[in-house]
């Protein structure tokens, strides 16, 4: 459920951008950047890349971090939007499991607009307002890695899915400040005082 208050879903809607890359680009694109890349690697004189362990090891690391933070972010909003949603009490509401492991027991921060909307300034949100992109960027480095082996030619076409990746992932963050400004108005602008930063904290 949590899947389905991104901005894809619920802003992004399934238009052409959508139709066209998730049928006509990526579904071509994610195959030949990592498999295709790996598979051309037999008619080289190094051969497959089989002993790659150390950065396969990193890879996965990377993607299965990636993907734990991409989720539990989103599920953080998720449920306290739900919880309010639903006419509860902020005072009353606990943050999940995985936000408290981190963050510890505290109280949830959020900020109330004129629209009616609540944005999360505590958590993960307290510390960039599209944090759960850091998640995205991570597992695409993730695959990269796994596919790089010393001995072997330089993954060029996987790191060029990965400069794909962060660049879509960049306009996505502008389109969405875009929107979010003009729907909040001046208390978008209050909100990114509280929380500064749009996706990597301390670095923009």
């Amino acid at each position: 459920p949590a899947y389905l208050t991104t901005t894809d879903i619920r802003h992004d809607l399934f238009g052409f951008m959508l139709t066209y890359g998730d049928w006509g680009f990526l579904s071509r694109y994610y195959p030949i950047s990592f498999m295709g890349f790996l598979s051309v690697q037999g008619g080289t004189p190094a051969g497959f890349i089989s002993k790659n362990y150390l950065y396969t090891g990193l890879g996965v690391s990377m993607y299965v971090i990636g993907m734990i933070l991409f989720r539990i972010t989103n599920i953080e909003k998720h449920l306290f939007r739900d919880f309010m949603n639903n006419g509860g009490d902020a005072d009353k509401y606990r943050s999940p499991l995985s936000t408290r492991i981190f963050f510890g027991d505290k109280k949830v921060q959020y900020m109330q607009t004129k629209e009616g909307s609540l944005l999360l300034v505590s958590g993960f949100w307290g510390l960039a307002r599209h944090f759960n992109y850091v998640g995205d960027l991570s597992m695409c480095i993730g695959w990269a890695v796994s596919c790089y082996n010393p001995t072997s030619p330089f993954p060029w076409l996987p790191i060029s899915y990965c400069i794909y990746f962060w660049l879509m992932d960049c306009h996505r963050c502008w389109r969405d400040e875009v929107r979010c400004a003009k729907k909040y108005k001046d208390d978008w602008i209050k909100y990114k005082q509280i929380v500064p930063y749009a996706i990597l904290p301390g670095v923009w």
